[in-house]
């Protein structure tokens, strides 16, 4: 067997992430081999032929690690049946160690080795590999890393949540914005921030069957991720779990709930993170759950974090509410009653924020010291002024209500980024010929359920509908309806009867059929001018290029008709939103319309109370709509005083409490300003295009900011699985990159950038060089190592090591044989080295070779000990850190149960890891040049 044949108990390194460790040969058989890396916990499959591995084999003279992590040095190696076998000396004994007991290793060196054989590389490629070396940490021990790839505007309260959910162990918060703010972009920010950190792998999505693919398009076009449907087919194949198949998926909850053996499938898959869009179809009530629930509350039991995503939390009533924050924490949440008690204790924390807010260094501090520990009111005390404010803001809002679990941005927070909506309602007379024309009840309201066919010639609405699309013939309209009956007859008869491009989307359509539908309606020049939709299958879908809504009907209940109004008017709305809402007079349509628009203000603006309060009197709503011709006025006064109440204690509740945890403009204002950072630093730009240029990958200027990227015969492109054949066209600027759909956006996180830098972040390009210079500096004759080292810190991804120390090289250089303390520049070796020819320096570099390992040697205890002084003090710092966090988060669990345990202890098995990997650090020969003088 040869040396490099793969066998169990080898050990390997894996070129392309080499912080994973050691790794050992678990199994190796059918072309693939199962690397596991004891010291991170990962594990690892690859093909044999494309493994991006090198065999580690210790030379005498090597420091290694062993048995029970005790230190020694090679003094001896055997090789029998591929494996190795160490005489390794510690402690003036020597040891024989099979290689499987190698816990680590010092002195491997595969760029001195390429240097020797002579498979050195262009100093082109070798400074290029310096240059990104040097300016990769920068990325990634950046806080907003995994922030700054995804293809969004910088929506500040966005940001706000995505940023501090980053540091979290497991997020499990439910993302209640109001409709149109954004939850779908919110949700994919923490998904995609936890991919690329680490933090998460294994993602699924949970949607409504209607908003399947818009979510597969948002999360590949605004975030790079290429997830996968789970099919039924899929499900039904007895040989493999399809859930197992791939690391991020998308699934219908419809499939998921409608097969024991399909939710099966689902739990047996380790999740780091599960979504669950358009959560508020979860019905819970304290003595009964529904099956889906029951469903989902298993999957949310075995998954690590949980978003839940919802406009209207409480359109099942407050009992559902309350059952989808005891999926997100079943602890802290398991009596109903007590949390309603609780709710009602928001008002004092909110008064006393107004009080700090408002007069900052002049308030009544007896009713907050009520609300503050004994230790927080020894803290006050030192505290003055703003800074006593500031604080006081921050306990207060860390101490009290949901503000960990729940998150709510609403218009008013927001008002400067959306451009408003008013609403026309337009009367039309009773059809009085019509004797059977129903005015009461359900039927009233959709009175072509009972009319049978022929209703859309005898309905009013329908034939103002026309007139309404032929006035507006150069506009885009956006119609819906209740039912999906009413959508296909009004679909049919716009088109045939009236010559008008029409689009019908409604549930009954399978999802390639209505995603035609929508790009129909987006074609702003051959497209449909109207698109119709019921009830649910426009739930969730976004049309905010079109500025006109009209309502056929009217949904019974105002949460239904904020959602509809959200489809609109929503971030990304250039136009102010005109609602049009035509009904018959004298019917149960004209009542309902009244009570929405009189008593709750529903086509205007949203609000939690408006669901509550309409919930809890459904009963007299619906005797108004059974006698639609009565004085209702008594009703509409009473229901809107009741709005105003519930919204007075919300506002001075809960719900202010939430827009303050939901939303902090000097955080999200840092945040941003961290991301524009990398928007506005042309240096990615610059390499990248000088790299692809030395590689052999075209870059061709197609308009402003636009460049064509295509592949060459080059051999470094069949390694770049992200570069597709046909090339792409690509731009550095975000705006450009928002307005064009076709151009794909290169950062920092883009996979095509990632996989790019891999190659010579980790991979062997650039790593060795060779060069002869002629400069006053130097003294004909000397001879001069470049080393660069880089901080090797073996850990797990997800522990970001990088936030805690400057994972930066060090670049050390040994003049004839020794450390020099003050060494000429890299910058002028480049700018004085000689044209040469390659074999007589080969030559040189071959005599020198029993040399050159030993100096590698001395130049890595030189970098080893300078890192272990720098990582030493970082564990300390990061020590300090996690103290202070832990700390605080316990005593806020003392006053506020919304922190959960398993928050903390996870913070403290990050600590321990980092401080750990920090301490364990170990120096990596990145790249290394002989420099001769002349």
């Amino acid at each position: 067997m040869g040396l490099n044949d793969f066998s169990t108990g080898q050990r390997w390194s894996s070129d392309s992430e080499p912080d994973l460790g050691l790794g050992i040969v678990v199994d190796a058989a059918n072309r693939r081999v199962r690397i596991f890396f004891p010291d991170t916990g990962v594990d690892r499959t690859y093909t044999m032929n494309e493994a991006p591995l090198s065999r580690v084999v210790f030379d005498v003279g090597d420091d290694v690690v062993f048995g029970d992590r005790q230190e020694g040095r090679v003094s001896g190696v055997s090789l029998s049946g591929g494996l190795a076998n160490y005489q390794i000396t510690a402690d003036d004994e020597v040891f024989e160690v099979p290689e499987t007991q190698i816990l680590s290793g010092s002195s491997q060196f595969p760029a001195l080795d390429r240097l020797v054989r002579g498979r050195w590389d262009r100093a082109s490629w070798y400074r290029m590999r310096r240059e990104i070396t040097n300016h990769r940490p920068l990325i990634d021990g950046s806080e907003v890393r995994g922030l700054i790839g995804p293809r969004v505007s910088l929506v500040p309260h966005q940001f706000y949540i995505a940023h501090s959910l980053s540091n979290r162990h497991a997020p499990r918060v439910l993302l209640s914005d109001e409709v149109g703010l954004g939850k779908t972009i919110e949700a994919g920010l923490i998904i995609h921030q936890h991919l690329v950190t680490g933090r998460a792998s294994r993602v699924l999505v949970l949607v409504p069957d209607s908003l399947v693919h818009q979510w597969l398009v948002e999360m590949k076009r605004r975030f790079a991720l290429a997830m996968s449907i789970v099919t039924q087919d899929a499900l039904d194949d007895d040989q493999v779990n399809a859930f197992e198949e791939e690391q991020l998926f998308i699934c219908p909850t419809s499939l998921l709930t409608s097969d024991a053996s399909y939710l099966q499938h689902a739990l047996s898959v380790d999740w780091d993170l599960v979504v669950v869009d358009e959560a508020h179809h979860i019905e819970w009530h304290v003595d009964e759950a529904s099956w889906e629930y029951s469903c989902l509350e298993q999957l949310s039991q075995a998954a690590k974090g949980l978003l839940l995503l919802t406009a209207t939390p409480e359109q099942m009533g407050a009992e559902s509410h309350f059952g989808r924050l005891r999926l997100l924490d079943p602890a802290r949440y398991d009596d109903f009653d007590a949390w309603q008690a609780e709710e009602s204790q928001f008002k004092a924390v909110n008064d006393a924020l107004e009080q700090i807010s408002k007069h900052r260094d002049d308030y009544d501090i007896g009713p907050i010291e009520a609300l503050l520990s004994d230790d927080e009111l020894i803290d006050l005390k030192s505290k003055h002024g703003e800074e006593r404010a500031k604080w006081l803001e921050e306990v207060l809002l860390d101490r009290h209500g949901t503000g960990r679990v729940v998150y709510r941005n609403t218009r008013r927070v927001i008002a400067d980024l959306l451009p408003g909506r008013s609403m026309e309602s337009h009367a039309l007379p009773h059809p009085v010929e019509d004797y059977d024309w129903p005015s009461e009840g359900d039927a009233g309201l959709y009175p072509e359920v009972v009319l049978g066919d022929g209703w859309v010639e005898r309905d009013p609405r329908a034939h103002w509908l026309v007139e309404f699309l032929k006035r507006h013939k150069n506009d885009k309209v956006l119609v819906i309806a209740h039912y999906r009956e009413t959508v296909e007859a009004l679909e049919s008869w716009l088109t045939l009867r009236h010559g008008i491009r029409a689009a019908a989307f409604h549930e009954g359509m399978n999802l390639v059929n209505r995603d035609r539908a929508a790009a129909w309606f987006a074609d702003q020049e051959m497209g449909a001018q109207v698109l119709l939709c019921s009830e649910i299958g426009s739930e969730g879908r976004n049309f905010q290029f079109s500025s006109n809504l009209v309502l056929f009907d009217l949904p019974r209940h105002p949460d239904l008709l904020e959602q509809r109004i959200g489809r609109l008017d929503r971030i990304g709305q250039q136009n102010r939103v005109q609602i049009h809402a035509p009904y018959i007079e004298g019917t149960a349509q004209e009542s309902l319309l009244k009570i929405y628009d009189d008593a709750f203000s529903a086509f205007v603006g949203a609000s939690l109370a408006n669901g509550a309060v309409f919930q809890d009197n459904m009963a007299l709503v619906q005797e108004c709509l059974n006698e639609p011709t009565l004085d209702h006025a008594p009703l509409i006064q009473h229901l809107s005083t009741q709005v105003q109440e519930a919204r007075k204690v919300l506002s001075e509740g809960r719900d202010r409490l939430l827009e303050r945890s939901s939303f902090n403009e000097h955080y999200a204002a840092h945040t941003l300003e961290l991301v524009e950072a990398f928007d506005d630093d042309p240096w990615l730009e610059l390499w990248l295009l000088n790299a692809l240029d030395r590689f052999g990958i075209e870059s061709e200027e197609m308009s402003e900011r636009v460049i064509l990227i295509r592949p060459t015969g080059h051999r470094m492109v069949e390694q770049l699985s992200t570069l597709p054949v046909e090339g792409f066209s690509a731009t550095f600027d975000r705006e450009v990159a928002l307005a064009r759909e076709d151009v794909e956006w290169l950062t920092w996180e883009h996979p095509f950038v990632m996989e790019y830098l891999e190659l010579f972040g980790s991979g062997e390009y650039g790593t060795a060089n060779a060069a002869i210079v002629k400069t006053p500096e130097l003294d004909p004759g000397t001879v001069l190592l470049e080393c660069v080292f880089s901080p090797l810190v073996v850990a797990p991804k997800a522990l970001q090591v990088a936030r805690y120390c400057e994972l930066k090289p060090l670049r050390v250089v040994l003049k004839n044989g020794a450390v020099w303390d003050n060494p000429v520049s890299s910058e002028l070796i480049d700018e004085t080295r000689l044209k040469i020819e390659r074999k007589p320096v080969q030559s040189v570099v071959e005599k020198l070779a029993p040399k050159l390992k030993p100096m590698v040697r001395v130049a890595a205890e030189f970098a080893h000990a300078d890192f272990m002084g720098d990582y030493v003090d970082a564990a300390y710092d990061a020590e300090d850190r996690f103290d202070a966090e832990i700390e605080r988060l316990q005593s806020l669990r003392l006053r506020n149960p919304s922190i959960r345990s398993d928050e903390i202890d996870a913070l403290m098995r990050q600590k321990a890891g980092v401080i750990k990997a920090l301490k364990s650090v170990n120096a990596r020969l990145d790249s290394i040049r002989l420099v001769l003088a002349t």
